[in-house]
């Protein structure tokens, strides 16, 4: 039997997670344009079981809008939180819901808050909610929480943390502001991973104090492995804040980015990573590209290796955020493709 596995695909700047196992398929967020779509038909996938939807923003649903409007993927059960937004993408995606809903009797749940945290078990996963609590959004956008500090969308940002066999594996906050996190500290939760998939894809979190926000969130996480889904040329990210902060709460953790960021190299060197190899890349701008996975009972195997990554940084782009603040022997990397 193959292990369970968790990919991070390279979706450019958005976020989108797949999570494989004996049960089927999880979805959490889906990006924008067909990345997640050709990945599914590698391997030929045509059922979802559970999507979870971080929130409305097009970078993290536009995926799954395509999904929705095809004949030939299923999708069981959706959850997901309400929002206020008018957007075309979001209109567009409530519309393909109710056809799907009626078309395939896909179940959507208008909820996804830390109530729903002990019954999405699939397989050998669970997948906790750490965030928002039924109060927070029972408020939704545009109110205040019960400290009276304004709730936007990214408040709203569901927390979701993948468990194999009991053993946190990854923590996925979608685009999580401060506010949001100020909840979910205040919660006293334990929120422990061992891979961040880091929110707002390393950019403004709703605060001017990101440096601060960073290492709070990877305090409280205390993750080996951050990755920074971003697109190249799009938002600067990750903030050199934000890596000033990291490096404040952990000089061990191993930074990777999907894409190369232009704050790292402003000309793509003509060597890159091997993960570039790899046919699921489409977007010829990976630092890592696609992330996967291998979830083992002791422990789990990343691809592209930590290791290769590591040196990939360090011979080719050694004017990158990791690697000016990582330790001098690499971007603050373990350099060990297995993480216990």
């Amino acid at each position: 039997m193959a292990s369970p596995s968790l990919h991070i695909l390279d979706v450019g700047h958005g976020n989108c997670c797949v999570a494989i196992d004996t049960a089927g398929v999880v979805l959490i967020d889906s990006g924008r344009g067909d990345v997640l779509l050709r990945f599914l038909e590698s391997r030929r996938i045509s059922a979802i079981k559970v999507v979870l939807i971080s929130h409305a923003d097009e970078d993290h649903i536009a995926g799954l809008l395509t999904l929705l409007l095809r004949q030939d993927v299923s999708i069981e059960t959706i959850y997901l939180n309400p929002d206020n937004r008018r957007t075309k993408v979001w209109n567009a995606f409530r519309v393909a819901v109710a056809d799907a809903r009626k078309r395939t009797n896909t179940v959507v749940h208008t909820e996804l808050t830390t109530t729903s945290s002990k019954t999405i078990h699939h397989g050998l996963l669970d997948f906790e909610i750490l965030a928002p609590t039924p109060e927070l959004a029972a408020g939704g956008p545009g109110s205040t929480d019960t400290k009276g500090r304004v709730v936007g969308s990214n408040t709203m940002s569901a927390v979701v943390r993948i468990l194999h066999d009991g053993t946190p594996v990854a923590l996925l906050p979608g685009d999580l502001d401060s506010v949001g996190f100020d909840n979910l500290a205040e919660s006293a939760c334990d929120a422990n991973a061992q891979i961040l998939v880091f929110p707002h894809h390393g950019g403004g979190s709703g605060t001017t104090e990101l440096s601060e926000f960073a290492r709070r969130l990877v305090t409280l996480v205390k993750p080996n492995l951050l990755v920074f889904s971003i697109g190249r040329g799009r938002h600067n990210t990750p903030q050199p804040e934000v890596i000033e902060g990291i490096k404040q709460a952990s000089n061990t953790a191993h930074l990777m980015c999907t894409q190369l960021s232009n704050r790292c190299c402003a000309t793509l060197p003509k060597t890159l990573t091997t993960g570039l190899a790899r046919a699921d890349d489409t977007q010829g701008n990976s630092c890592a590209g696609t992330i996967s996975v291998s979830l083992r009972k002791k422990g789990i195997a990343v691809k592209p290796d930590p290791a290769d990554h590591a040196r990939f940084v360090g011979a080719s782009v050694p004017t990158s955020l990791c690697q000016r603040a990582g330790p001098t022997t690499g971007p603050m990397a373990t350099h060990n493709s297995t993480i216990v």
